[in-house]
Protein backbone atom coordinates (compact mmCIF):
# COMPACT_ATOMS: atom_id res chain seq x y z
CA UNK A 1 0.00 0.00 0.00
CA UNK A 2 1.26 3.44 -0.88
CA UNK A 3 1.76 5.68 2.03
CA UNK A 4 -0.32 8.94 1.82
CA UNK A 5 1.88 12.02 1.28
CA UNK A 6 2.30 14.83 4.22
CA UNK A 7 0.07 17.53 3.18
CA UNK A 8 1.51 21.03 2.36
CA UNK A 9 1.55 23.45 4.59
CA UNK A 10 -0.74 26.43 3.77
CA UNK A 11 0.50 29.86 4.21
CA UNK A 12 -1.17 33.04 3.64
CA UNK A 13 0.07 37.05 3.22
CA UNK A 14 -1.44 39.22 5.61
CA UNK A 15 -1.10 43.14 3.95
CA UNK A 16 0.22 43.94 -0.20
CA UNK A 17 0.99 47.59 0.86
CA UNK A 18 4.57 47.09 0.99
CA UNK A 19 7.44 46.88 -1.19
CA UNK A 20 9.67 43.79 -1.89
CA UNK A 21 7.91 41.33 0.61
CA UNK A 22 4.57 40.39 -0.45
CA UNK A 23 6.10 39.33 -3.85
CA UNK A 24 9.13 37.83 -2.68
CA UNK A 25 7.43 35.69 0.40
CA UNK A 26 5.27 34.20 -1.95
CA UNK A 27 8.20 33.96 -4.64
CA UNK A 28 10.78 32.08 -2.79
CA UNK A 29 7.82 29.30 -0.91
CA UNK A 30 7.01 28.66 -4.92
CA UNK A 31 11.03 28.74 -6.13
CA UNK A 32 11.68 26.74 -3.32
CA UNK A 33 9.38 23.41 -4.39
CA UNK A 34 11.28 23.31 -7.64
CA UNK A 35 14.91 24.12 -6.33
CA UNK A 36 15.60 22.38 -3.13
CA UNK A 37 19.21 23.47 -2.43
CA UNK A 38 18.71 24.52 0.93
CA UNK A 39 19.77 22.85 4.07
CA UNK A 40 17.89 21.27 5.91
CA UNK A 41 15.37 20.95 2.47
CA UNK A 42 12.69 23.54 2.22
CA UNK A 43 9.05 21.80 3.43
CA UNK A 44 6.45 21.47 1.17
CA UNK A 45 4.50 24.57 1.27
CA UNK A 46 2.18 26.96 -0.70
CA UNK A 47 0.87 30.18 -0.42
CA UNK A 48 -3.28 29.84 -0.79
CA UNK A 49 -4.51 33.49 -0.42
CA UNK A 50 -4.02 37.30 0.35
CA UNK A 51 -5.63 39.96 1.77
CA UNK A 52 -5.24 43.38 1.18
CA UNK A 53 -6.91 44.42 4.52
CA UNK A 54 -8.87 47.46 3.33
CA UNK A 55 -5.84 49.25 1.51
CA UNK A 56 -6.77 50.82 -0.96
CA UNK A 57 -5.66 49.83 -4.74
CA UNK A 58 -3.61 52.97 -4.77
CA UNK A 59 -1.81 52.80 -1.57
CA UNK A 60 -0.44 49.24 -3.11
CA UNK A 61 0.39 50.22 -6.23
CA UNK A 62 2.02 52.99 -4.37
CA UNK A 63 4.25 50.57 -2.28
CA UNK A 64 4.23 47.08 -3.76
CA UNK A 65 4.51 47.63 -7.29
CA UNK A 66 1.17 45.57 -8.19
CA UNK A 67 -2.49 45.90 -7.94
CA UNK A 68 -4.15 42.84 -5.62
CA UNK A 69 -5.45 41.63 -8.67
CA UNK A 70 -2.11 41.17 -10.66
CA UNK A 71 -0.84 39.84 -7.62
CA UNK A 72 -3.49 37.28 -7.30
CA UNK A 73 -3.13 35.97 -10.87
CA UNK A 74 0.98 35.80 -10.61
CA UNK A 75 0.51 33.72 -7.71
CA UNK A 76 -2.53 31.60 -8.09
CA UNK A 77 -3.92 32.70 -4.93
CA UNK A 78 -7.68 34.04 -3.49
CA UNK A 79 -7.64 37.84 -2.82
CA UNK A 80 -9.45 38.63 0.35
CA UNK A 81 -9.63 42.20 2.06
CA UNK A 82 -10.57 41.34 5.30
CA UNK A 83 -7.83 39.17 8.00
CA UNK A 84 -10.27 37.99 10.07
CA UNK A 85 -12.41 35.82 6.83
CA UNK A 86 -9.24 35.17 5.24
CA UNK A 87 -8.17 33.17 8.63
CA UNK A 88 -11.65 31.36 9.06
CA UNK A 89 -11.87 30.34 5.35
CA UNK A 90 -8.50 29.35 4.43
CA UNK A 91 -7.04 28.29 7.73
CA UNK A 92 -3.56 29.06 6.63
CA UNK A 93 -0.90 26.90 9.44
CA UNK A 94 1.19 30.20 8.93
CA UNK A 95 0.83 33.83 7.63
CA UNK A 96 3.23 36.45 6.16
CA UNK A 97 2.63 39.82 7.57
CA UNK A 98 3.12 42.86 5.47
CA UNK A 99 2.79 46.77 5.43
CA UNK A 100 3.43 49.83 7.38
CA UNK A 101 5.54 49.31 10.75
CA UNK A 102 2.87 50.60 13.04
CA UNK A 103 0.28 48.22 11.92
CA UNK A 104 2.42 45.10 11.62
CA UNK A 105 1.64 44.22 15.52
CA UNK A 106 -1.92 44.23 15.24
CA UNK A 107 -2.28 42.57 12.27
CA UNK A 108 0.42 39.78 13.72
CA UNK A 109 -1.94 39.28 17.14
CA UNK A 110 -4.81 38.67 15.11
CA UNK A 111 -2.95 35.25 13.63
CA UNK A 112 -1.42 34.50 17.18
CA UNK A 113 -4.16 34.47 19.13
CA UNK A 114 -5.46 31.90 16.87
CA UNK A 115 -2.69 29.74 17.58
CA UNK A 116 -1.41 30.58 13.69
CA UNK A 117 2.51 30.84 13.07
CA UNK A 118 3.71 34.40 11.83
CA UNK A 119 6.85 35.86 9.92
CA UNK A 120 6.71 39.50 10.01
CA UNK A 121 8.62 41.48 7.78
CA UNK A 122 11.22 44.14 8.49
CA UNK A 123 11.15 46.41 10.54
CA UNK A 124 7.89 44.61 12.71
CA UNK A 125 6.92 47.46 14.32
CA UNK A 126 6.96 50.89 15.15
CA UNK A 127 7.31 50.68 18.70
CA UNK A 128 9.44 47.88 20.67
CA UNK A 129 6.82 47.12 23.21
CA UNK A 130 4.04 46.17 20.80
CA UNK A 131 5.97 44.30 19.35
CA UNK A 132 7.45 42.37 22.45
CA UNK A 133 3.64 42.10 22.91
CA UNK A 134 3.24 39.53 20.47
CA UNK A 135 6.35 37.75 20.93
CA UNK A 136 5.10 37.40 24.60
CA UNK A 137 1.35 36.29 23.61
CA UNK A 138 3.11 33.73 20.62
CA UNK A 139 5.37 32.33 23.62
CA UNK A 140 2.51 31.81 25.84
CA UNK A 141 0.43 29.98 22.79
CA UNK A 142 3.35 27.63 21.56
CA UNK A 143 3.39 29.70 18.20
CA UNK A 144 6.70 30.43 15.68
CA UNK A 145 6.73 34.26 15.67
CA UNK A 146 9.44 34.72 13.34
CA UNK A 147 10.82 38.12 11.87
CA UNK A 148 12.99 39.23 8.84
CA UNK A 149 14.45 39.63 6.57
CA UNK A 150 18.06 39.60 7.87
CA UNK A 151 21.15 38.76 6.54
CA UNK A 152 21.83 36.19 9.32
CA UNK A 153 21.59 33.51 6.28
CA UNK A 154 24.13 35.05 4.13
CA UNK A 155 26.93 33.04 3.66
CA UNK A 156 29.85 35.34 4.47
CA UNK A 157 28.00 36.23 7.53
CA UNK A 158 27.75 32.42 8.21
CA UNK A 159 31.34 31.64 7.82
CA UNK A 160 32.29 34.86 10.24
CA UNK A 161 30.53 33.45 12.84
CA UNK A 162 32.12 29.71 12.55
CA UNK A 163 35.47 31.26 11.97
CA UNK A 164 34.93 33.14 15.29
CA UNK A 165 33.61 29.90 17.27
CA UNK A 166 36.03 27.97 15.08
CA UNK A 167 39.86 29.53 14.27
CA UNK A 168 40.81 30.42 17.76
CA UNK A 169 40.34 34.17 17.74
CA UNK A 170 39.67 34.45 21.66
CA UNK A 171 37.00 36.52 22.96
CA UNK A 172 35.06 39.12 20.95
CA UNK A 173 36.30 42.09 22.20
CA UNK A 174 35.09 44.84 19.19
CA UNK A 175 32.95 45.00 16.32
CA UNK A 176 32.15 47.11 13.29
CA UNK A 177 29.16 46.77 10.88
CA UNK A 178 28.07 48.85 7.78
CA UNK A 179 25.35 48.36 6.20
CA UNK A 180 23.74 49.75 3.06
CA UNK A 181 20.17 50.40 1.19
CA UNK A 182 19.25 52.41 -1.45
CA UNK A 183 16.00 55.17 -0.84
CA UNK A 184 12.67 54.17 -1.54
CA UNK A 185 11.14 56.35 -4.54
CA UNK A 186 7.51 57.50 -4.77
CA UNK A 187 5.03 58.15 -2.80
CA UNK A 188 5.49 55.05 -0.19
CA UNK A 189 5.25 55.33 3.56
CA UNK A 190 8.44 54.94 4.29
CA UNK A 191 8.61 58.62 5.09
CA UNK A 192 5.54 59.02 7.07
CA UNK A 193 5.70 60.22 10.42
CA UNK A 194 4.88 57.24 12.85
CA UNK A 195 6.46 54.70 10.51
CA UNK A 196 9.87 54.69 12.83
CA UNK A 197 12.49 56.39 10.47
CA UNK A 198 15.31 55.63 8.60
CA UNK A 199 17.21 54.71 11.60
CA UNK A 200 14.91 52.20 11.79
CA UNK A 201 13.82 50.66 8.20
CA UNK A 202 17.27 51.13 7.26
CA UNK A 203 19.21 50.49 10.12
CA UNK A 204 17.46 47.00 10.76
CA UNK A 205 20.34 44.75 9.20
CA UNK A 206 23.22 46.79 10.76
CA UNK A 207 21.61 46.62 14.27
CA UNK A 208 20.90 43.38 13.92
CA UNK A 209 24.35 41.94 12.61
CA UNK A 210 25.78 43.48 15.77
CA UNK A 211 22.86 41.31 18.10
CA UNK A 212 24.41 38.22 15.85
CA UNK A 213 28.12 38.67 16.04
CA UNK A 214 28.43 39.69 20.05
CA UNK A 215 25.07 37.06 20.78
CA UNK A 216 24.15 40.29 23.76
CA UNK A 217 22.15 42.97 23.40
CA UNK A 218 23.25 46.97 23.63
CA UNK A 219 22.97 49.02 27.10
CA UNK A 220 24.40 52.16 25.71
CA UNK A 221 24.90 53.93 22.81
CA UNK A 222 25.68 57.32 21.26
CA UNK A 223 24.57 57.90 17.26
CA UNK A 224 25.13 60.70 15.01
CA UNK A 225 23.14 61.31 11.57
CA UNK A 226 23.18 63.72 9.15
CA UNK A 227 21.50 63.62 5.03
CA UNK A 228 22.66 62.29 2.97
CA UNK A 229 23.23 64.39 -0.83
CA UNK A 230 21.33 61.62 -2.37
CA UNK A 231 18.10 61.47 -0.34
CA UNK A 232 16.36 64.29 -1.61
CA UNK A 233 14.31 64.24 1.82
CA UNK A 234 15.03 65.96 5.21
CA UNK A 235 15.65 62.34 7.03
CA UNK A 236 18.95 61.51 8.62
CA UNK A 237 20.07 58.99 6.11
CA UNK A 238 23.84 58.40 7.20
CA UNK A 239 23.92 57.25 10.86
CA UNK A 240 26.93 56.35 12.88
CA UNK A 241 26.31 54.58 16.66
CA UNK A 242 29.03 53.81 19.17
CA UNK A 243 27.92 51.41 21.54
CA UNK A 244 28.55 49.19 24.55
CA UNK A 245 26.82 45.16 25.18
CA UNK A 246 25.77 43.63 27.83
CA UNK A 247 28.39 41.16 27.84
CA UNK A 248 31.34 43.97 27.95
CA UNK A 249 31.95 43.99 23.72
CA UNK A 250 32.62 47.42 22.48
CA UNK A 251 31.53 48.15 19.03
CA UNK A 252 29.95 50.54 16.17
CA UNK A 253 27.16 50.81 13.48
CA UNK A 254 27.18 52.85 10.22
CA UNK A 255 24.18 52.68 7.69
CA UNK A 256 24.17 54.56 4.78
CA UNK A 257 20.19 54.97 2.87
CA UNK A 258 21.49 57.31 -0.35
CA UNK A 259 24.57 55.23 -1.50
CA UNK A 260 22.90 52.35 -4.17
CA UNK A 261 24.23 48.86 -5.45
CA UNK A 262 26.73 47.83 -6.66
CA UNK A 263 28.14 49.06 -3.36
CA UNK A 264 28.38 46.95 -1.09
CA UNK A 265 25.47 45.95 1.19
CA UNK A 266 27.07 44.88 4.40
CA UNK A 267 31.15 44.57 5.76
CA UNK A 268 31.99 44.02 8.79
CA UNK A 269 35.01 43.68 11.01
CA UNK A 270 35.14 41.06 14.49
CA UNK A 271 38.50 41.96 16.48
CA UNK A 272 39.16 38.77 18.67
CA UNK A 273 41.89 39.24 21.52
CA UNK A 274 43.70 36.29 18.99
CA UNK A 275 42.81 37.55 15.49
CA UNK A 276 40.38 39.74 13.24
CA UNK A 277 37.61 38.80 10.67
CA UNK A 278 37.10 41.12 8.20
CA UNK A 279 34.59 40.83 5.29
CA UNK A 280 34.49 43.61 2.25
CA UNK A 281 32.07 43.94 -0.48
CA UNK A 282 30.09 40.58 1.18
CA UNK A 283 32.82 38.52 -1.54
CA UNK A 284 34.86 37.32 0.97
CA UNK A 285 35.90 36.14 4.51
CA UNK A 286 39.39 37.53 5.35
CA UNK A 287 41.03 35.71 8.69
CA UNK A 288 44.17 37.46 10.15
CA UNK A 289 45.94 35.26 12.84
CA UNK A 290 49.49 36.18 14.31
CA UNK A 291 52.19 33.92 13.02
CA UNK A 292 49.49 32.83 10.46
CA UNK A 293 48.71 33.18 6.75
CA UNK A 294 45.78 35.04 6.10
CA UNK A 295 42.82 32.52 5.43
CA UNK A 296 40.06 33.84 2.17
CA UNK A 297 37.18 32.00 2.47
CA UNK A 298 34.97 32.63 -1.13
CA UNK A 299 31.56 34.13 -0.52
CA UNK A 300 29.31 33.02 -3.39
CA UNK A 301 27.42 35.70 -5.24
CA UNK A 302 23.81 34.60 -5.35
CA UNK A 303 22.16 35.55 -2.34
CA UNK A 304 19.28 33.21 -1.26
CA UNK A 305 18.73 34.97 2.21
CA UNK A 306 14.64 35.41 1.54
CA UNK A 307 14.19 31.96 1.40
CA UNK A 308 17.03 30.77 3.77
CA UNK A 309 14.96 32.92 6.76
CA UNK A 310 11.62 31.46 5.80
CA UNK A 311 13.08 28.01 5.99
CA UNK A 312 14.54 28.32 9.84
CA UNK A 313 11.00 29.91 10.13
CA UNK A 314 9.45 26.91 9.04
CA UNK A 315 11.34 24.23 10.67
CA UNK A 316 11.12 26.47 14.18
CA UNK A 317 7.82 25.06 14.02
CA UNK A 318 8.55 21.42 14.60
CA UNK A 319 11.97 22.35 16.44
CA UNK A 320 11.54 24.91 18.70
CA UNK A 321 14.76 26.10 17.75
CA UNK A 322 15.61 28.81 14.78
CA UNK A 323 18.90 30.58 13.30
CA UNK A 324 16.33 33.25 12.33
CA UNK A 325 15.08 36.09 13.95
CA UNK A 326 12.52 35.68 16.18
CA UNK A 327 9.84 38.02 17.08
CA UNK A 328 11.43 38.63 20.86
CA UNK A 329 14.65 39.84 18.94
CA UNK A 330 13.01 41.58 16.43
CA UNK A 331 11.66 43.90 19.53
CA UNK A 332 15.18 44.46 20.51
CA UNK A 333 15.97 45.95 17.10
CA UNK A 334 12.99 48.21 16.99
CA UNK A 335 14.35 49.27 20.45
CA UNK A 336 17.63 49.94 19.68
CA UNK A 337 16.27 52.29 16.55
CA UNK A 338 14.60 54.34 18.85
CA UNK A 339 17.56 55.01 20.88
CA UNK A 340 19.68 55.92 18.06
CA UNK A 341 16.98 58.48 17.32
CA UNK A 342 16.84 59.49 20.60
CA UNK A 343 20.57 59.76 20.55
CA UNK A 344 21.31 62.05 17.49
CA UNK A 345 18.08 64.35 18.27
CA UNK A 346 19.44 65.59 22.09
CA UNK A 347 23.02 64.91 21.55
CA UNK A 348 23.49 62.63 24.21
CA UNK A 349 24.07 58.83 24.97
CA UNK A 350 21.29 56.73 25.80
CA UNK A 351 20.89 54.05 28.03
CA UNK A 352 18.96 50.88 27.34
Amino acid sequence: MKPRSTPPIRLAVLGLDSGFFPENFALWTQLCQNYPWINPPFPRAVVTAAATLGRSEREIVNNAGITPQQFARKYNLKLYVDADELLDQEKPDGVFVCGRPSCLPAIAMQAVRRGIHVYVQKPTGAAADQVAAVAREAKKRGVAAAAGITLRHDDAVMASKEQLRAADMGRLCSLRVMSNHGMPGGNTWYFDKGEGGPELWLGWYAIDLLHCFTGARITRLFATGHRGDGSGRRENTIIHAACEFANGVKGSLDFYGNIYYPYSRAEWELLGERGLIRNVQRHEVEVYQRNRPQQALYRNQFWDGVARDINAWLHSWTTGKTTGLTLAGAAEVVRVAAAIRKSFTTGKAVAL
